[in-house]
């Protein structure tokens, strides 16, 4: 997708990832060039002022993490320049939930503090940002929830755990759970989510427990990020932003006693105002900068004609950092 530095979205399109999210690295940087080829040259009278590869897979910047399914971001930016030789512009390799929470932090027009941002799609993800900055970390997962344990005999996760939070609120379980089945293919997982939203407004049963079971989950993992971060906001994305009336009694209900004892410490928990991010889709944030303390994601101002290319695609927890981007010579 392409978009002006306001944010106005222009031409997009839609491949799919050949590789898979955690294919390799080269068959990615294929893909990525190839969506960016379809989207095609700049409106007559613009330029590429950016290249921003928004990934959902783990994400790094030190030699020694980029391994099974974490992407080095210097090493793909490098791949992908690459194979652009037409895009002179710097190319970004970025994390999308820490990109979303950036964002949620400049929509709620806060200075200073803490913001925690979770959100599900596929898994679950989520984002630190403390006084303005990303907070990264020593690997760049300091926010990411969706592995945090929320029940001792839960559910085995592919992450080789029992009772990760990503077992009770990714869409796939929540699915599972309201009876719809795991939904194999995006179309399949559309529909049954389409479903899903039916019948939780008519207040089917089987539905409202599955929302109910992933709101106490939720609760219990907040009550965990709120012990360790104490953040003044939990902004919530993706399906759970979506979900957030039937998750809240859930929440609520984990969360009450703490709000008792220590009602001045308690953080408001409300659903993102940004776009909903979704895996292996377009996203279009012009220019993202998450070292700024003042720079939100998105910029609002128009600057001369300029676009930003955004790319995204990939699954499960990531790491964005800094020093991500590379630029073109």
């Amino acid at each position: 997708m392409t978009s002006d530095l306001a944010g106005v979205p222009g031409r997009a399109r839609q491949l799919p990832n050949s590789g898979g999210p955690f294919g390799p690295v080269e068959a990615l940087a294929d893909d990525i060039a190839s969506a960016v080829d379809a989207v095609g040259p700049p409106e007559p009278g613009a330029h590429h002022g950016r290249l921003v590869i928004a990934l959902s897979g783990p994400v790094t910047e030190r030699a020694q993490d980029a391994a099974g399914p974490a992407r080095s971001a210097s090493h793909l930016a490098r791949l992908v320049a690459g194979r652009l030789p037409g895009v002179t512009c710097p190319v970004d390799v970025v994390n999308d939930a820490k990109a979303a929470a950036l964002a949620e932090y400049h929509a709620l027009a806060v200075r200073g503090g803490t913001v925690a941002y979770v959100k599900s799609d596929a898994g679950v993800a989520g984002a630190l940002i403390v006084n303005g900055r990303v907070f990264h970390g020593s690997h760049g997962l300091a926010g990411e929830l969706g592995h945090i344990p929320v029940s001792l005999d839960g559910p085995v996760c592919r992450c080789g755990a029992t009772g990760c939070l990503t077992t009770y609120v990714s869409t796939r379980a929540v699915l599972e759970e309201a009876g719809l089945g795991g939904s194999a293919s995006p179309h399949q997982a559309s529909a049954a989510l389409t479903e899903l939203d039916h019948r939780l407004r008519a207040g089917e049963p089987v539905a409202l427990a599955a929302l109910n079971r992933a709101g106490h989950a939720l609760g219990a993992a907040l009550q965990s990020l709120t012990g360790v971060t104490d953040p003044d906001h939990v902004v919530l994305g993706g399906r759970l932003a979506d979900w957030l009336p039937w998750l809240r009694p859930g929440i609520d209900a984990r969360l009450a006693p703490r709000r008792g004892a220590f009602p001045a410490f308690s953080p408001a928990v409300t659903p993102g105002t940004s776009v909903p991010t979704r895996p292996s889709t377009v996203r279009s944030p012009p220019d993202v900068n998450t070292s700024s303390p003042t720079r939100p994601p998105y910029r609002r101002e128009r600057d001369g004609g300029r676009a930003g290319a955004v790319v995204g695609g990939g699954s499960g927890p990531a790491f964005l950092s800094p020093s991500a981007g590379r630029r073109r010579k």
